[in-house]
Order: C-alpha cells, then sequence, then structure tokens
C-alpha cells in the first residue's frame, strides 16, 4: 500500500443554454471543454518511482456535449438526452483509454390525472456497446501494447434496457 497525495488542477468553460422554438417543445444544449490534470501526484515503490504530474483525470472527458429535446402537449410528453464523451483515460498513466462515446436515454409520460402519471423510460436506445470508467488493473501501465488481447475487469457502458413507471 502506498500513499500518496495530489491536486487536481483544471481549466474550463461550459456554455449552458435553454431554446424554446415553439409552443410546447425545449432544448437544452450544453457543451463543457475542460483539461483537468493531476499535480503533484507522485510515489515511490521499492522497484520503481513514479510521476503522474499533469496527466489528464481520469474517467474525466476534455469535450463533453449534452442534447436534451423534450416536446409536450397536453398531459403527454416526449424527451430524449443525448450526451457525448470525447476520449476518456482509463489509468493515471494516460496509456490506456476509451475512445469517444455517446450515451443516450429517452422516455414519454402521460399523466393521467393530478395523482397518476404513467411512464416509459429507455436507456442507450442507440446500442452502445463498451467500457466506461477505469481498469484498475492499469493504474500504472507505461506501455499499454501489453494490454492488447488479453481480458481486463472494469465497468460497462448499460445495456439497452425498457422501464416502465407509474407515479402516484
Amino acid at each position: 500500500m502506498v500513499a500518496n497525495t495530489y491536486k487536481i488542477k483544471t481549466f474550463g468553460w461550459t456554455t449552458d443554454a435553454m431554446f424554446h422554438p415553439f409552443k410546447g417543445f425545449q432544448l437544452h444544449t450544453r457543451i463543457t471543454l475542460q483539461s483537468p490534470k493531476y499535480g503533484g501526484y507522485s510515489f515511490d515503490t521499492s522497484w520503481k518511482s513514479y510521476s503522474f504530474k499533469d496527466m489528464i483525470v481520469t474517467k474525466t472527458s476534455k469535450f463533453l456535449l449534452e442534447l436534451d429535446p423534450r416536446y409536450s402537449v397536453g398531459p403527454f410528453a416526449v424527451w430524449a438526452n443525448f450526451r457525448y464523451y470525447s476520449k476518456q483515460y482509463v489509468n493515471v498513466g494516460n496509456s490506456v483509454f476509451f475512445k469517444g462515446r455517446w450515451a443516450t436515454f429517452g422516455g414519454m409520460s402521460y399523466n393521467v390525472n393530478k395523482n397518476l402519471t404513467l411512464s416509459a423510460n429507455v436507456t442507450n436506445f442507440l446500442g452502445q456497446t463498451g467500457a466506461q470508467g477505469t481498469i484498475p488493473s492499469s493504474d500504472t501501465v507505461e506501455d499499454a501494447s501489453g494490454l492488447d488481447g488479453t481480458v481486463l475487469a472494469g465497468n460497462y457502458i448499460l445495456p439497452f434496457q425498457i422501464m416502465f413507471s407509474a407515479q402516484i
């Protein structure tokens, strides 16, 4: 076990906008540009010294885009959420990464009356596959070519799913 302390420094910009082009329709958009980096992240082991200063923080994209259209008419509403995450580093050495990907959600709801709302929600309706997050065994890997073709444990993107609910 190696104890270490580090700081995260970043520079970023977020633009958030809401559009109402016609009655019942709204479009929320958000664009984020950021560059979160580790500051002073280093440690020594009995066999090697590691320094991850100025490496991009894991599980964080430099570019994020979110598009949220919603349309409502009377008691009925339909919505979607499209989120794009640019390349994300898996390990602190920035030698392993996941390519950019979309996360998609959507749904519809119907207000039966003031006490009951029925809804259906869909996750991953574009059928994205792959991993996200980190791969714990890769943290100090400096040359990722040795990982090609090997089985690794990690977190995976949510599968396609449909959920029905009633809110009383």
